[in-house]
């Protein structure tokens, strides 16, 4: 499940949540900023930029670190992270599997 934000002059109309741990976009007058869905520990979901991503680990919580230097710990395993940017890749470069 994707859902959109699209923001101009000040309004947006939101399509929510991203409960599934899809891929969202929101798109400005000037770009386009893409994320993918993941959840915290305590639940919450919460949308990260892939393109930020640094390492994945699992210790045993899988472990996000950002190249800016933050990090998030998630539900998620490390695998199904690397499947959610891969899946959030094909949707960016106009991929998708053939059935």
């Amino acid at each position: 499940m994707t859902a959109a934000a699209v923001v101009g002059e000040g309004k947006a109309s939101r399509s929510l949540p991203f409960a599934n741990g899809g891929s969202g976009e929101i798109k400005t007058q000037r770009r386009r900023i893409s994320m993918i869905t993941l959840s915290k520990l305590d639940g919450t979901y919460f949308a990260l930029n892939p393109d930020l991503i640094e390492t994945v680990i699992e210790n045993p919580d899988t472990t996000i670190y950002l190249t800016n230097k933050k990090f998030y710990i998630v539900k998620e395993n490390m695998e199904e992270v690397i499947e959610k940017v891969v899946e959030f890749r094909k949707e960016i470069n106009g991929v998708f599997d053939r059935q």
